[in-house]
């Protein structure tokens, strides 16, 4: 053992103890980036330091040249070992294909058996001697020609991991710089021991320091495990992640300069610009300021655009501050994530939700509307309900109530009575002449008339009573909580005192009577059916006394009713069976005593009751419809007489013939008329049409169109009645009138009343004036017609010469030629003419 050799190789020892601890330390860290070379090149060292202390400690040239064939096998494998330690620590790993291990691992393997075979070839080591020319001994040989080359090898390749561990020293962060420069010192201490050996510049000609060297390449490492995590973080998986993540990440230097940054970045900015190393301004200038402007020490998070060609980009901009590892400022770095789908994605869910919005706009708009609509729809509804419900049970003319609500509330009035042993009243009010007023002035007057009658009678009630309208010109009452009929008397005077005011439309003042029946629960009735009906018969024994009064109910009242119904039924069949026969009353002109015309009335022979009189079948004729047929037949009738009288070459006379309103009015009216005398050859200047003055002054526009027409058929026409209705002159003076027949009302008291003498002269003067003629009707005494006579009257009719006679009379008195001489008495008829 050389003993001066000792302390060299207790180092080298130590060395290799160390070397082998780090190979340990870092075998623990083995998932590490680089864990695994660094254990192989710690290895490596031990194996290095341990072959050369054997070296230094053997005496003789054999032993030395066995421990130094020994050292290669750890100098061939350091080179290798650092670079894939320094590929994995750059994140290069991946250039370490299967090729470059291949190769890699034959420039190690064939040195050791050169190394080992020297003494075959003298390759690697030329003149092996023994050099003990200072202490230690050493082993010196002259190098051979393969051994540089083996030394070209190592160096290219520590030249590679330096060049590789130098860019990823520039590249890292400021508070990574410092592992990286630990490892470039341990890097080059070990290289730079080696060739001041091999170039033998003293102190290192004779030892070489490269183990010991090392073993501080070994601490710089293990210190960056301990510290750093050797590169856990960041450094050491660069291309791993920065540079495959589709984010771009720029690191910015305290000095405002690129340091680096991912191809994400690159592809950002633009492939053709080279950023590292330049101002951020100026590779940035046309971005956003908030990039390169933002502050050091605050982390800044912004959504910028830049365009990229054409097309616009959006990004979201985070710029976090970097520090080393004292806290100072070091930087920023600089990430931008491409946001364009995700923004034209809000753009466009912005857009839906603008375009949504306003539907919901336009849907709570329309649904407001709709709303509103179905508001109005529901309270026009309501009120429609209303009005119908209104209507149901209500009289659209006065508004009182109608039929069906009287109906109820006589049923629960008639409840209440029997319950309370009360007596209770039910009234049915006709109004008089209605019908002569509704068809003179119209309907319009006639409503109006109406609504008054309502209101006054509505005046007239007490509390608790009903009235109601019972349709057209009748009105139902009903008195409730009665202790006596007497209650309903009082009203029924009260109505008739409520009625006696006159009621004005415009200039017409007109005067209202009505005739009142009354029927009492219980005794004329239990029940509404009966009440009504015996109402009803009290009625019409009002209307047989003239009107304007009230009747209560008796019994003999039904035999009236069921008379009445039962000549209607005969009535309707009268004319079927040739019942009904026509009777003339003679018309005899006051200036020759002679007649000259006859008035055709019809006349009924009952098979059981004999003659019926006129009064009695006529207005049921006109209530029920039936005087519309029996006029027809009257009328054919007389006009077929009066040609038979013609043909007889009798004496010419006008055959006068009453036609109804309903008649008047019908449309067909002319064409039948001059049917009628067409085929029965009759000359229409003897026959005559009376009309009532209320059927004429209805609707004077159309009346005076039917006349006109009428007299173009060369008919002659009179108005009947007249002075009992309300004609206008105005109108009278262009009606096609030939004669006014004067009503018998007003002939009647012409011998006693003064004012019927004024009214019967007025007429007689008014028509003389419009150029027609004057006949009387009901004459009946010699005062009468002598007086007509003084007012120069053209013509009369009445008992005073003959009443109403059959047909064969009034044949017999035509043949006979009766008549009156204007200067003496009229000649009183035959008993036969009479009767």
């Amino acid at each position: 053992m050389d003993w001066d050799a000792t302390p060299y190789a207790l180092l080298l020892l130590i060395v290799a103890a160390a070397a082998a601890a780090l190979m340990i330390a870092g075998w623990r860290r083995r998932p590490a980036p680089g864990a695994v070379p660094f254990c192989g090149l710690m290895l490596a060292v031990a194996i290095w330091s341990l072959a050369y202390a054997g070296e230094l400690l053997a005496t003789d040239l054999a032993a030395k040249v066995q421990w130094a064939n020994a050292k290669y096998i750890g100098i061939a494998a350091v080179p290798v070992a650092w670079l894939v330690f320094v590929l994995q620590f750059t994140g290069r790993e991946r250039w370490l294909t299967r090729r470059i291990w291949s190769l890699l691992s034959i420039e190690p393997v064939l040195v050791v058996l050169l190394v080992w075979t020297n003494d075959a070839h003298n390759l690697m080591r030329q003149a092996v001697r023994l050099d003990a020319s200072a202490a230690p001994t050493i082993l010196d040989f002259s190098r051979g020609p393969l051994f540089w080359l083996h030394v070209a090898f190592a160096y290219v390749l520590l030249l590679i991991g330096t060049v590789l561990l130098f860019q990823t020293a520039l590249r890292s962060r400021d508070l990574f710089r410092g592992q990286a420069e630990a490892l470039l010192f341990g890097t080059v201490a070990p290289w730079l021991g080696n060739a001041l050996f091999l170039l033998e510049v003293a102190p290192f000609s004779r030892l070489d320091p490269t183990p010991f060297a090392f073993t501080l390449t070994g601490l710089a490492i293990q210190w960056s495990f301990l510290r750093h995590g050797l590169l856990d973080i960041v450094p050491v998986a660069h291309d791993a992640v920065l540079e495959s993540m589709p984010d771009g990440v720029m690191v910015v230097g305290s000095h405002g300069r690129i340091v680096d940054l991912n191809p994400a970045a690159r592809r950002i900015i633009g492939d053709g610009i080279e950023a590292v190393g330049r101002s951020a301004g100026e590779v940035l200038a046309d971005w956003p300021d908030v990039i390169h402007q933002s502050p050091v020490d605050d982390e800044v998070y912004a959504e910028v655009s830049h365009a990229d060609g054409d097309e616009l980009c959006y990004y979201s901009l985070r710029i976090p501050p970097l520090h080393d590892r004292r806290g100072r400022p070091a930087g920023r770095l600089v990430m931008l994530r491409e946001i364009t789908q995700q923004k034209q994605a809000d753009q466009s869910l912005q857009q839906a939700l603008g375009q949504l919005e306003q539907r919901v706009q336009e849907r709570t708009a329309n649904l407001r509307t709709t709303n509103e609509r179905l508001r109005e729809e529901v309270a026009e509804r309501e009120r429609a309900e209303e009005t119908v419900n209104f209507m149901a049970y209500h009289d659209p003319l006065t508004k009182l109530p109608n039929r069906a609500l009287f109906n109820d509330r006589l049923g629960m009035a008639l409840t209440q009575a029997r319950r309370n042993g009360e007596m209770l009243a039910v009234m049915l009010l006709d109004l008089d002449r209605f019908k002569t007023i509704n068809d003179t002035l119209g309907h319009p007057v006639g409503d109006k008339l109406l609504q008054v009658v309502g209101e006054r009678l509505a005046g007239c009630l007490r509390e608790g009573d009903t009235i109601a309208r019972l349709g057209g010109d009748e009105f139902l009452l009903l008195l409730t909580s009665m202790a006596h009929t007497e209650d309903a008397a009082k009203v029924g005077r009260r109505i008739f005192n409520s009625l006696e005011q006159t009621v004005r439309f415009d200039d017409q003042e007109l005067y209202i009577a009505a005739s009142i029946g009354v029927s009492v629960y219980p005794t004329d009735g239990e029940d509404t059916e009966t009440l009504l009906k015996n109402a009803d018969a009290a009625m019409y024994r009002a209307k047989e006394h003239r009107g304007n009064n009230y009747q209560f109910y008796t019994p003999a009242m039904n035999a009236t009713a069921l008379e009445l119904l039962s000549l209607e039924t005969d009535l309707r069949r009268a004319v079927e069976r040739e019942e009904l026969v026509v009777y003339y009353q003679p018309q005899l002109d006051l200036a020759t005593g002679r007649v000259t015309g006859a008035e055709a009335l019809v006349r009924w022979r009952h098979p059981k009751q004999g003659l019926v009189a006129p009064f009695k079948f006529i207005p049921l004729a006109e209530e029920t419809g039936l005087i519309a047929p029996i006029g027809e037949w009257v009328l054919r009738t007389a006009a077929a007489q009066s040609k038979a009288w013609q043909d007889a070459h009798l004496a010419p006379i006008r055959v006068a013939v009453n036609l109804s309103a309903l008649q008047f009015r019908d449309k067909s009216l002319m064409q039948r008329v001059a049917l009628m005398l067409d085929t029965g050859g009759l000359d229409p200047g003897h026959l005559e049409l009376e009309m009532t003055e209320s059927a004429v002054m209805e609707d004077m526009e159309t009346t005076i169109t039917i006349l006109h027409d009428l007299k173009k058929l060369g008919l002659h026409i009179s108005v009947d009645d007249f002075g009992t209705g309300y004609s206008s002159l105005a109108y009278l003076k262009r009606l096609p009138i030939d004669m006014l027949k004067i009503d018998r009302s007003f002939v009647r008291d012409l011998e006693e009343d003064r004012e019927d003498e004024a009214i019967v002269t007025a007429i007689i003067a008014m028509a003389h004036n419009l150029g027609m003629e004057v006949i009387a009707e009901g004459v009946e005494t010699e005062g009468q017609l002598a007086f007509l006579r003084s007012q120069q009257c053209d013509m009369m009719q009445g008992y005073l010469f003959s009443p109403p006679v059959p047909t064969e009379e009034m044949t017999t008195l035509l043949r006979e030629g009766h008549g009156i001489a204007p200067s003496r008495q009229p000649p009183v008829l035959s008993s036969r003419l009479s009767a």
